[in-house]
């Protein structure tokens, strides 16, 4: 492609990508902020990044099911949050839109606890 075709075109792809983020962010602050009980359900890094010798995360994608209606939403999140939670983790999910605002873990009982866990010495 001649170079007077891609400077134009590159400018129109950032456009878009501008606009598109901006209309999300306007949709997210639309939505009410919504708390509901929910557990995780899947819990995934996205693939690493090389840069130069240096391996990057970039990070984890969280797939939660609304435990009263059955509904799967699925959030992308810093590694560093993804790692602290594991499959099958229940709590509170605040969201607004499709995005993820905080996950309050419930504390374990110990009915959910391993049963060499809970046997008294």
């Amino acid at each position: 492609m001649p170079i007077e075709i891609t400077i134009p075109l590159t400018s129109v792809i950032i456009l878009v990508a501008a606009l598109w983020g901006i209309r999300e962010y306007i949709r997210n602050n639309a939505q009410p902020v919504t708390s509901v009980p929910a557990r995780v359900i899947s819990n995934h890094r996205e693939p690493a990044t090389r840069r130069g010798k240096i391996m990057v995360n970039r990070a984890c994608v969280i797939t939660f099911e609304l435990t009263q209606t059955g509904e799967e939403k699925v959030f992308r999140v810093p590694f560093h949050e993804g790692d602290l939670l594991a499959v099958g983790d229940c709590g509170t999910l605040i969201f607004q839109g499709s995005r993820r605002q905080f996950f309050r873990r419930q504390p374990s009982s110990p009915a959910q606890k391993a049963p060499e866990e809970t046997k008294q010495p």
